[in-house]
């Protein structure tokens, strides 16, 4: 057996017996509850998503504190589900040129970008949200695409064989997820905050390299929990989908509960 394939079946086992551990999950800074939510709210044929549908989603089972969303279409859409929402506080950026949408924080609590994050047609938002007596930093992530794979009106075309050689990469080579978390990180460490949350759409998978090196500082929301390998990208021609989305946090905040909405337009973690 190669090495690629050994290193496989390692991933495979790590990512399986994950199953197997109960769910902890999420709090705040002063001893305020504090609910997150992330959403993709892209569709996958590129038509902008029912922008009812997703405020319908986003207050299931409640409204968050703080909704943190991908490929939003622009500021109307922000302040619309700002007013319906019951969230007074927002902030937009576009992603580069020739996109029309962009990253957003939507808020209960004040908000105010501190900087946006170009990665190739990508990128994230910081954001600081002063919550309750306490400042927190909040980055709304979408990393780029993994290359090679094709996207047509009716599914990604992509076979199985593909698919382990592209989890192989992610998890053993650099690649333009990692060289962006490692900019994001480097910003994220100059800063003086000291509770955190990064949100997104990373687009890979749990185990992979660009999700070890955010683990090396931060925690992941959904372990250990049943939810933790539960599918958040469904435009795939198989059973067992992968997870792409994440809710990261320093480990001074406490994660009370975590889950993934099973039910959405895009993709959901909360």
């Amino acid at each position: 057996m190669n090495q690629r394939w050994i290193l496989l079946l390692i991933v495979v086992i790590v990512l399986v017996c994950g199953l197997t551990l109960f769910q902890e999950v999420q709090s705040c800074p002063d001893g305020t509850p504090l609910s997150v939510m992330t959403f993709n709210v892209g569709t996958f044929n590129g038509k902008p998503a029912d922008i009812n549908r997703i405020a319908i989603i986003a207050v299931n089972p409640e409204v968050p504190d703080i909704l943190i969303l991908q490929e939003v279409r622009g500021e109307e859409s922000c302040r619309y589900l700002s007013g319906s929402l019951g969230l007074p506080f927002w902030v937009f950026s576009f992603y580069p040129a020739g996109k029309g949408d962009g990253l957003a924080v939507i808020s209960r609590y004040p908000v105010k970008i501190l900087k946006s994050f170009r990665f190739n047609r990508y990128g994230a938002l910081a954001v600081e949200a002063v919550v309750g007596s306490e400042k927190m930093l909040i980055c709304s992530v979408h990393l780029e695409r993994i290359k090679g794979i094709g996207i047509s009106e009716t599914g990604v075309n992509i076979s199985l064989y593909q698919a382990f050689e592209f989890m192989i990469d992610e998890v053993s080579m650099e690649t333009d997820r990692t060289r962006a978390v490692d900019e994001l990180l480097s910003w994220i460490s100059s800063q003086e905050y000291e509770h955190i949350i990064l949100a997104g759409d990373f687009n890979t998978i749990p185990g992979s390299r660009t999700i070890r090196k955010t683990l090396s500082r931060y925690q992941d929301c959904l372990w250990p929990g049943m939810d933790y390998l539960t599918g958040t990208y469904n435009h795939l021609p198989w059973p067992l989908t992968p997870r792409i989305d994440y809710i990261f946090h320093s480990p001074n905040l406490k994660c009370i509960r975590s889950s993934v909405v099973k039910e959405s337009a895009g993709s959901v973690v909360r």
